[in-house]
């Protein structure tokens, strides 16, 4: 989100969410909707008077468990392949000075 406040802002814009609000927690809606539906208005716009939350960026539930899950398969799936990787560098490298690793 960062990103794009600091962009359109670079052109006078400002970010509001009034959207965001009124679908969070809404399964009928997707997460990666739920958290970037923001709006980006200029100096003059009635929605500034509204009283409207600034953007900012939030991360939803679902985002941080797919990315938790992930970290830890990555973290699972290294501690399990290292051995024979291990056992594969040693061998290339063994076999490039003409030595045998059994």
């Amino acid at each position: 989100m960062s990103y794009w406040t600091d962009l359109f802002s670079k052109h006078n814009f400002e970010g509001i969410d009034p959207i965001r609000p009124w679908i969070a927690g809404n399964a009928s809606v997707e997460w990666f909707y739920q958290r970037n539906i923001v709006m980006f208005v200029a100096p003059k716009h009635p929605l500034l008077g509204e009283g409207f939350p600034g953007a900012h960026s939030l991360i939803h539930p679902q985002l941080y468990d797919l990315a938790r899950k992930l970290e830890l398969t990555t973290r699972r799936t290294l501690f399990r392949e290292f051995p024979a990787a291990l056992r594969r560098s040693i061998r290339y490298y063994l076999s490039s000075k003409g030595k045998k690793f059994d």
